[in-house]
């Protein structure tokens, strides 16, 4: 369950810290970006939940090797969705913002945009 507290948390911080910037439009795109990052954590948070129950199963019946297995398991779930969900994210990435209202190739969608492949949206 903790890792639901995470999403509140980076919002949390990422608000102080911008918000110090004494900027509107840094806070708007901040804004956009977590709630991005909020729905793609939603939408692949669902590996400790189907794989808690398992492990903790296999646990209780002191079946060790079952334990591990489960948790390799879920480990490589875990990357492999989250190597998808980065790869759709960084190609599709006009996209995402457009769905939570940025304009693509507005001034302030540019404004605090660094792009770290050395591309635009």
């Amino acid at each position: 369950m903790l890792n639901f507290l995470i999403i509140p948390m980076v919002g949390a911080v990422d608000v102080f810290w911008v918000g110090r910037m004494g900027s509107a439009v840094a806070l708007a795109s901040q804004g956009a970006a977590n709630q991005v990052f909020q729905s793609a954590f939603w939408i692949i948070s669902f590996v400790p939940s189907i794989i808690a129950p398992v492990v903790a199963k296999a646990a209780a019946s002191g079946d060790t090797e079952e334990v591990q297995r489960a948790t390799g398991e879920a480990i490589f779930v875990a990357s492999l969705v989250g190597v998808f969900g980065m790869a759709l994210l960084t190609v599709f990435r006009a996209g995402a913002l457009s769905v939570v209202g940025v304009v693509p190739g507005s001034g302030a969608s540019r404004a605090y945009f660094h792009p770290p492949l050395g591309f635009n949206v």
